[in-house]
């Protein structure tokens, strides 16, 4: 009896280890916490002061401007930036409607995304809240939500040279990935 009740209490702390790591994808949405979440309030209030980062780094990869991309290129993988970068090529020139209804147009590459890709939305959220489902130590998966209580949007971040990089893009209601399989 005594030798059960000694490895009861050795084992205690991994039980609780164990219950610990399993809540951490369950928990409820809060302000950034993490670290991984943080590198994602800061993609947002990024992606909300200057504009698109994604078309940022096509446009200076074109030759078109360095608007903030010496900001914007260390918060995303290169991975991430080219699949956008090709959903965008893939969709441009494509026929759009003007506001008539009637009338179509081949869409310049301003038009072609009608929603914003880091927030998995056509508007930015004022208040976003945050919950890592999975954390490693080099890669997360991070959710956000503005309403309190849906997933949005999942994020996979990558630790490269001791930073978060947003590496993937999972938006829930759309269903469109970037660099997710």
């Amino acid at each position: 009896m005594k030798t059960l009740s000694r490895l009861s209490i050795l084992a205690l702390p991994l039980i609780i280890a164990a219950g610990c790591a399993q809540a951490q994808g369950t928990g409820a949405f809060h302000p950034a916490q993490t670290d991984a979440e943080k590198t994602m309030l800061t993609i947002f209030d990024a992606q909300k002061s200057g504009g698109d980062i994604f078309r940022a780094l096509r446009d200076y990869k074109h030759g078109k401007g360095k608007r903030k991309v010496l900001d914007y290129a260390p918060l995303v993988t290169n991975n991430l930036a080219k699949a956008v970068e090709k959903t965008d090529d893939s969709i441009e020139g494509q026929q759009c409607l003007a506001p008539d209804g009637k009338t179509a147009f081949t869409c310049p590459m301003t038009r072609t995304r009608t929603f914003d890709v880091v927030f998995c939305a056509q508007n930015y959220p004022e208040s976003p809240v945050f919950r890592t489902l999975s954390d490693n130590g080099a890669r997360a998966t991070v959710s956000y939500t503005w309403d309190g209580t849906t997933d949005h949007a999942k994020y996979n971040l990558v630790k490269i040279k001791g930073l978060w990089r947003l590496d993937g893009v999972e938006c829930a209601k759309t269903g469109k990935k970037y660099n997710v399989q």
